[in-house]
């Protein structure tokens, strides 16, 4: 998965400074959709990267419904209603580890081919090379990436965990694939940096992974039932006969016309369930706990996370699903409500984890516990400083994961969350230029030859 920066003696400090964060994280103070507010001034304009998460889809799949809004597509909301310039949505493997995401996000920024890496690809058994985003159209590339541009993520679930990946790999690079990879053959994405991410704003992060990926990676008794409940969640949103799974790499091709969605999508998790470079590795506890230990925070990048659940303590001191959760979900909260999971040398999950919202448990929802040195502060309306986790609180009432997308749920509205974030994102002072699908080359281009003709129609 990559090199860790953190020695041994760093990771078990972490450890134990997590384990006492862990008490408060997530629960210190509540939220609205719209408080606290944002800054009103808008000190940059970089284009807003709305990054999707564990089971996520792209804009042109799943008949139209958008991940990020269903019905109300947040994209144009935020463009349209916000004034944000520029908002695009790339499309990673559902499924995929949150290295290969990363990949997958780059490679759709930068308007290149997907490169997993020369060490990576032989590590884990798979192509080194994925889809070729060079080819038009490329609704998600940002021009002048690295040359002046920089980005500001807007992430949910897994999203938040890839979105941290690839701020590791554009600032330290990874020393595994540079010293198997020749330079000339070496991508730009490992070489390190040059950094372009100026800001984070993380919604449900699952940046100590899931219990019910856990699960099923660790093959726990019942995990079949596990299996079984998340491709329900899926097939409640209709969404099994037109996923893309994304995972060309690893030899999987899309679903033939002719096959069953249901059992195509068994038998894709079925190859995938139990692979370390999968997003059910990278959301297990240990899985999450080494992504952790080497993507820390950078200095001079802004860092923003909300929290919520769908939850309730019980009298037995286990967590049930609230009201207004999702029946599908509901099932969902119920396990990961009183799931625990020890083993020697491993990352333990407790008690300290049943509060959840049906996919992520709340409790790192506002910055990475296991193995990280990553920390927070609660906000309270000062100017925000990089290299900390500002964390805005946890939502008030029950939102579960989908309520966080604006999925089959009229009573939640989460549209004004996402224009909140936004703006926060928007709130520090940048640098860039304004960038997104417009080339700017060629309009300066096009600006020195209407200059040429007005020089030359003047004489």
């Amino acid at each position: 998965m990559g090199q860790s920066k953190k020695t041994l003696h760093n990771r078990i400090i972490g450890s134990v400074a997590g384990m006492v964060m862990a008490t408060v994280a997530g629960f210190s103070h509540a939220a609205t959709t719209t408080e606290p507010a944002a800054p009103t001034d808008r000190l940059n304009k970089y284009p807003i990267v709305l990054v999707h998460g564990f089971f996520g889809w792209g804009r042109d799949e799943v008949l139209g419904v958008k991940h990020f809004g269903g019905l109300r597509d947040i994209q144009k909301l935020l463009m349209r209603e916000e004034g944000h310039k520029v908002v695009v949505t790339p499309a990673m493997g559902p499924i995929s580890s949150s290295w290969d995401r990363a990949c997958e996000l780059y490679a759709q920024l930068m308007g290149t081919q997907v490169d997993y890496g020369k060490a990576h690809s032989a590590e884990y058994g798979h192509e080194r090379f994925g889809r070729d985003h060079r080819k038009n159209p490329n609704k998600t590339k940002i021009n002048l990436l690295g040359a002046g541009q920089k980005v500001n993520l807007l992430a949910h679930s897994q999203g938040v965990q890839t979105g941290r990946v690839l701020i590791e790999l554009l600032r330290n690079g990874s020393q595994a694939e540079m010293a198997v990879t020749s330079e000339a053959d070496l991508s730009d994405f490992f070489k390190g940096g040059n950094q372009w991410v100026h800001s984070i704003a993380a919604l449900s992060g699952a940046n100590d992974g899931s219990a019910i990926a856990h699960g099923i990676y660790n093959q726990i008794g019942g995990y079949e039932k596990i299996i079984t409940l998340l491709i329900n969640v899926v097939n409640t949103l209709s969404l099994s006969f037109v996923y893309d799974f994304k995972l060309e790499q690893f030899g999987l091709e899309n679903k033939p016309f002719w096959k069953n969605p249901l059992a195509y999508m068994k038998e894709i998790t079925g190859q995938m369930y139990h692979r370390k470079d999968s997003a059910f590795y990278d959301l297990s506890a240990q899985g999450a706990a080494e992504i952790n230990a080497y993507a820390t925070m950078e200095e001079d990048v802004f860092y923003y996370s909300w929290a919520n659940q769908s939850s309730e303590l019980q009298p037995d001191g286990t967590h049930r699903w609230a009201e207004n959760t999702n029946f599908i979900l509901a099932q969902v909260v119920n396990f990961m409500g009183n799931y625990e999971y020890s083993a020697p040398g491993m990352i333990s999950m407790t008690s300290e984890s049943w509060p959840n919202d049906g996919i992520t448990s709340t409790r790192s929802m506002s910055a990475p516990i296991n193995w990280s040195t990553d920390t927070y502060v609660d906000y309270d309306g000062s100017p925000v400083e990089p290299g900390v986790w500002n964390y805005m609180g946890k939502l008030e009432g029950n939102w579960d994961h989908w309520d966080m997308l604006n999925l089959l749920d009229p009573k939640h509205d989460v549209v004004p969350l996402y224009y909140n974030a936004a703006n926060f994102l928007a709130s520090t002072e940048g640098e860039g230029i304004l960038g997104g699908s417009i080339d700017w080359l060629v309009l300066l281009g096009f600006g020195g030859l209407a200059a040429f003709r007005k020089k030359t129609l003047s004489k």
